[in-house]
């Protein structure tokens, strides 16, 4: 925004959804005044929602909320009817989240926003003054007219944290508990030290409850010691969607004040995660001098079509000044499934994996989602589940070989197919051969005939 704008300072914690052609998209707006420091009383950034449309997903053009006006000198609120005083500090989080299963269409479009720090009062039934923390919920039948819940707030069964951020919320179908049946992760300041994530469930998206055992995620499952007064090692932020049966995370690490990286976690349950090659950028900052090289920060990907757009947070600080800065919002893309993948380890020509037992159900097709490349390719087989022997009709030698880049190869043992295999359950062995380089596999999934 221009100066004086409500993001003239920048915008941060984008979420883009693609919605009848149109990408749309919630950001957060930062302001503070020219030569204000960050923790100072009375300095803290104004953090407001803005909100922005495209048709190509790259270049964008604000739009109004319709929300209340912004002056400078203020604390302006955040949505329209949002108390204004300089204690609370509402942080608008990457999970902006399109709610199909509520069946109030007034509820569709949701968000949480949270107290900033952790503001004191004095409670009219007790003499002394407690810390309070909440969450709050916002909804709206398109986007664009927000409006407060019903009030509710959040739970510390566990100990009240010195604050805890939601960065990214949605329903979970797959959850059997109706008390988890929502979900919404964020970071957890632990102390004035340290930082980690957490996790955090609701019934309706109202009520939560932080579960005890945050932080689930934490530096020291990276086996990494805090350096106390440095706040450096540690879990920064974190967002986590779901993807087919998968939890999957993308958490921002931090080294030093002014190294921070973006890489990958996953998980079964939505509370214990593995981390997927730490170390490993998923999104590479820029290089030194440009606008994203000194710290990107993660948001919830998009699935477009065959392509995830990752759109993500970027920082440049000044030669001078720590606090001062750029920040904006950037975009790197993946092919579908490219989170990760298997690959030969170096100096290897072949090498294989097998997965765990896996159940066929009703599917009639085996694909691979997979690139081979100068000679490379992948052939398949299928292991008994009671042995390691292979299905008859069904080996790596009589595979017809993978030998392309492809979303969906088709996986066949000659004339045969999946729907030729009698077995219910079985293993799938995936041989890998190096050509020029190694092939690279990056997920397989099943399907009905007509599938791609």
């Amino acid at each position: 925004g221009r100066r004086g704008e409500f993001d003239s300072q920048g915008a941060a914690n984008v979420a883009v959804v693609r919605q009848n052609g149109v990408y749309r998209a919630w950001y957060s707006g930062l302001y503070r005044e020219p030569g204000s420091e960050w923790p100072r009383s009375g300095a803290i950034p104004y953090v407001r929602v803005g909100y922005a449309e495209s048709v190509d997903g790259i270049h964008f053009k604000k739009k109004s909320l319709g929300l209340s006006s912004f002056r400078k000198n203020d604390n302006t609120n955040l949505v329209a009817g949002l108390p204004a005083t300089p204690i609370y500090r509402p942080i608008v989080p990457t999970g902006m989240h399109i709610d199909s299963a509520d069946p109030d269409p007034a509820r569709r479009y949701k968000f949480l926003t949270w107290t900033g720090g952790r503001p004191v009062r004095k409670r009219a039934d007790a003499a002394e003054e407690v810390d309070e923390q909440t969450w709050t919920l916002w909804t709206s039948p398109d986007g664009l007219r927000w409006r407060e819940a019903s009030r509710g707030g959040i739970q510390y069964p566990g100990g009240m944290p010195s604050s805890f951020s939601p960065q990214s919320m949605f329903h979970d179908p797959d959850e059997s508990d109706p008390a988890r049946k929502y979900k919404a992760y964020g970071f957890v300041g632990l102390n004035n030290d340290r930082r980690g994530a957490g996790y955090g469930y609701s019934p309706d998206a109202i009520d939560w409850i932080a579960d005890p055992a945050n932080p689930i995620f934490d530096s020291w499952a990276r086996a990494t010691p805090v350096v106390r007064n440095g706040k450096v090692q540690q879990i920064h932020d974190v967002v986590v969607w779901k993807h087919h049966q998968y939890y999957m995370a993308l958490y921002q690490y931090q080294r030093s004040a002014t190294d921070m990286t973006i890489e990958l976690a996953m998980s079964r349950d939505g509370e214990n995660f593995t981390y997927i090659q730490s170390g490993s950028e998923v999104v590479h900052r820029g290089a030194a001098g440009e606008w994203d090289s000194d710290e990107i920060a993660p948001s919830v990907p998009l699935v477009d079509e065959d392509e995830i757009k990752m759109y993500y947070s970027g920082y440049r600080f000044s030669e001078t000044d720590l606090i001062e800065g750029e920040r904006a919002c950037g975009l790197a893309t993946l092919r579908l499934d490219g989170y990760t993948h298997l690959t030969l380890e170096d100096g290897q020509e072949q090498g294989s994996a097998t997965t765990i037992l896996v159940d066929r159900g009703s599917a009639t097709e085996l694909f691979i989602n997979a690139s081979c490349a100068d000679g490379s390719r992948i052939e398949v087989e299928l292991i008994e589940s009671e042995s390691d022997g292979v299905l008859p009709g069904f080996s790596r030698e009589e595979c017809t070989p993978i030998t392309t880049d492809s979303l969906g190869h088709r996986v066949g043992w000659g004339n045969r197919r999946l729907a030729d295999v009698r077995n219910a359950s079985f293993r799938i062995r995936f041989h890998l051969t190096s050509g020029g380089t190694s092939p690279e596999l990056y997920s397989f999934g099943f399907g009905q005939a007509a599938d791609k």
